[in-house]
Parts: C-alpha cells; sequence; structure tokens
C-alpha cells in the first residue's frame, strides 16, 4: 500500500501521467449540511475524502479536488448550516 496520491499535492507533469495510465480520478462528492449537535457541518465531504484516500492507496489512483456541494430534497433548504444546490447542477457538475 502507498500513499494517498491527492491531485492538488502534485503537479501537472505528474496529473498528465497519472490520467495516461489509469484515465480514472475518484472525485469525492459530500454535503454542507447541519448534523445537529453533534457532527461539523462538514462531515460528510470529510468522510468521502477519508474513503477516497483509502482507495487511492489501495490502487493508486488519483484523487481530485473535493465537491462540497450536494443535492437536497427541498424540506433542507433553509436549515442553517446547509448550503443546497438543485440536483440538475450537481448532476452537470459531475458530468464536466
Amino acid at each position: 500500500m502507498g500513499k494517498p496520491i491527492l491531485w492538488q499535492e502534485i503537479t501537472w507533469p505528474e496529473v498528465k501521467k497519472l490520467s495516461e495510465e489509469s484515465g480514472i480520478a475518484i472525485l469525492p462528492i459530500g454535503s454542507t449540511e447541519q448534523h445537529g449537535f453533534h457532527c461539523p457541518c462538514g462531515v460528510d465531504t470529510y468522510n468521502a475524502i477519508e474513503l477516497s484516500k483509502m482507495v487511492s492507496e489501495r490502487t493508486g489512483v488519483i484523487v481530485a479536488p473535493p465537491v462540497w456541494y450536494g443535492s437536497h430534497p427541498y424540506f433542507h433548504y433553509g436549515f442553517i448550516g446547509t448550503i443546497p444546490i438543485r440536483a440538475t447542477v450537481q448532476i452537470e457538475l459531475v458530468r464536466d
């Protein structure tokens, strides 16, 4: 097992080499949202980042910078600490 490969910590020639070798990147996606009094608002993304790093360690695949925004059902809108985006926006972001 190696170290996780984080896109933001390597040079563009290294990104190019990894892209040519595997053509795959792991994209951690979480939400920034309230989780009551017991967890920080970024816990979903923190979990996605750590899981992505574990996969990278085992596979040598690069981890892209995380997406901190997620789509939410309408009733989440307005909760303090939650930054919602529309599902169509999230789909387009990942597709791009």
